[in-house]
């Protein structure tokens, strides 16, 4: 299609030029009608338009206009390629093995999984949607910034305390700057004889401060941060003694 498919560096003329699509006479004619009906008076005049048409008549094709799949080498669509495309054409985040296959509980991989993509369900992703029962975004931990992922489960003043606490404890220079820091260079910089210890420990520190503040929210529970310590402490070498 002239207008609507992505033929212009990657993008539909429909897009680049949405004031000219919308007056011109033919919506859904193909590249080969357009340039045999010729082009709209009102739209040649435009740099982007008359470029294109330019290079198009300099280039003249007899071959058939047609929708081509460019994922597979016939050009035709079928689920195989675009499944492969979904697995490993880039979509994939490239962390998603080292927090997905964790000897811990699934649920937990997953929360710290969807906590990197920024899809937990913060006061602030709740506001997004329109679902947030309180008054205000604001962290009901500290009551000082906007609850996000990242705020709820680093900066915080409770969060930092914790990872200041364990990265004092393990030689750490400093706590991790975002979560993709966490699971990136901060990662990275860990011992490799540490990682299977380390990687439990994320994992229980950033469910364990999800939990304490869910139970803020729904029953005004206030634990202490020693209760806090002793429970992640139980999770922890609960999960330590299952790994293989």
């Amino acid at each position: 299609m002239f207008w609507l498919d992505n033929w212009v560096e990657g993008c539909a003329l429909a897009d680049i030029c949405p004031h000219l699509f919308l007056l011109a006479q033919s919506k859904e004619e193909t590249i080969v009608d357009f340039l045999n009906r010729g082009p709209d008076p009102t739209v040649y005049y435009l740099s982007t338009v008359s470029t294109v048409l330019n290079t198009l008549h300099s280039q003249p094709s007899s071959g058939i206009d047609e929708r081509r799949w460019k994922l597979s080498s016939n050009g035709k669509f079928s689920v195989k390629t675009f499944y492969n495309f979904l697995n490993d054409g880039g979509l994939r985040c490239d962390k998603t093995k080292v927090i997905l296959k964790g000897d811990c509980p699934k649920k937990v991989n997953l929360f710290n999984w969807l906590a990197l993509d920024n899809k937990i369900l913060t006061l602030d992703n709740l506001a997004l949607r329109g679902c947030n029962v309180l008054p205000t975004t604001t962290c009901v931990m500290c009551h000082a910034d906007v609850e996000t992922a990242e705020h709820l489960l680093l900066h915080c003043p409770l969060a930092t305390h914790i990872w200041t606490f364990f990265a004092h404890l393990l030689g750490a220079r400093h706590i991790p700057r975002s979560l993709v820091d966490l699971w990136g260079d901060w990662r990275r910089a860990v011992p490799k004889s540490l990682l299977p210890f380390w990687d439990l420990l994320v994992r229980a520190i950033n469910r364990n401060i999800w939990l304490k503040r869910n139970a803020r929210i729904f029953t005004a529970n206030c634990l202490s941060i020693t209760t806090r310590f002793l429970k992640l402490s139980v999770w922890f070498f609960l999960w330590f003694s299952r790994t293989p």
